[in-house]
């Protein structure tokens, strides 16, 4: 959930004043006072430039190292780290307090990771308020982003929302159902921190297998293949209460090596998740980590969205190919974490 960081975030509060002039750090303009794009925006969110506020100090470098929460609630899940921070700033101050924790606001880049990290977090938190989340309109209204500065395809406002009701640009979560809410981003809220977690070198990034678990090693992956039939979405969840991802798989090397690792163990299982769907945009293929699939390893005529319905990714034991499936299919699933 990397990228270039956006800053000044606060600054483009309606009911301020004019809008401030956006820039990219570099100093080249990018949007007006109106909140429109000029013609030399990048509207590549993932290639775009560190943003900031005309006029406004330029944004924290994150340090290199694993997210340190400083004495604060903290837990992993798929991989990452989370910090709980129970003061209520406004969500710049907030932002700013993550990345100086080697962080950044928490990003959510699809519904089974919303929903892996509230059946971890919100039992604790209940019945505590809305906090922040990584998600600001920073450069014209409806054009949801995160801090990272990445688009936000990925969307779970609650009914009417968002509605910028006096001038709303920044995005709280309530834990309790799930929902978003914009929100003025002078409001103080507790907020949720997310990073990279300590790596161990030999040693499984707290991946756990379980009983109905088979472990397997592939490359730099630490893998688990889970016996139990489940839909996709409840895949997922299951492999990131477990710590760790659906399968990502980046490369045919790869490919290659799981299918030569796992593929004989279990051959006739058939067939079993991995983490790629294209649930948001139909065509477009992306991993639940919220990386583009550029990489794709497709059985001849997939993905077909045979009926309309094919929209989950599954990879075939016997060969590494991949299929397209509906979602709603229960099938083994592949976890990953890294060694």
């Amino acid at each position: 959930m990397g990228g270039a960081l956006l800053s000044g975030v606060v600054s483009v509060l309606s009911g301020c004043g004019p809008q401030p002039l956006i820039v990219e750090a570099g100093g080249a303009q990018v949007g007006s006072a109106s909140g429109e794009p000029t013609a030399n925006t990048n509207t590549n969110a993932n290639t775009r430039a560190p943003l900031m506020v005309a006029g406004s100090a330029p944004p924290r470098q994150i340090a290199a190292g694993p997210l340190d929460c400083g004495g604060q609630e903290q837990f992993a899940l798929g991989g990452r780290g989370y910090c709980i921070n129970r003061t209520e700033l406004p969500f710049a101050d907030a932002d700013d307090a993550c990345r100086s924790m080697r962080g950044h606001l928490v990003t959510i880049a699809a519904r089974e990771e919303q929903e892996a990290l509230r059946a971890r977090f919100a039992p604790a938190w209940t019945p505590q308020g809305p906090l922040w989340i990584g998600l600001v309109e920073p450069f014209r209204e409806g054009d949801w982003r995160w801090v990272t500065g990445e688009a936000a395809r990925f969307q779970a406002f609650g009914a009417g929302e968002p509605n910028d009701l006096g001038g709303e640009d920044c995005g709280e979560w309530s834990a309790t159902d799930g929902a978003w809410n914009d929100v003025n981003c002078f409001l103080g809220r507790p907020y949720i921190c997310e990073g990279s977690v300590a790596a161990r070198k030999g040693v499984a990034s707290q991946l756990g297998c379980g009983q109905d678990g088979q472990r397997f090693t592939a490359g730099s992956k630490d893998l688990c293949a889970h016996t139990g039939f489940l839909p996709f979405a409840e895949a997922q969840a299951s492999c990131q209460k477990a710590g760790g991802t659906l399968a990502v798989i980046r490369s045919a090397a790869e490919n290659s090596d799981m299918q030569r690792a796992f593929g004989p163990k279990i051959g006739a299982v058939g067939a079993v998740w991995i983490g790629i769907s294209d649930q948001e945009q139909e065509g477009r293929f992306s991993w639940t980590t919220g990386e583009a699939a550029d990489f794709t390893s497709w059985s001849s005529g997939e993905p077909n969205n045979d009926g309309s319905n094919e929209d989950c990714g599954t990879w075939l034991t016997s060969t590494g190919a991949w299929n397209d499936v509906p979602c709603d299919a229960r099938l083994w699933s592949l976890c990953e974490g890294s060694l």
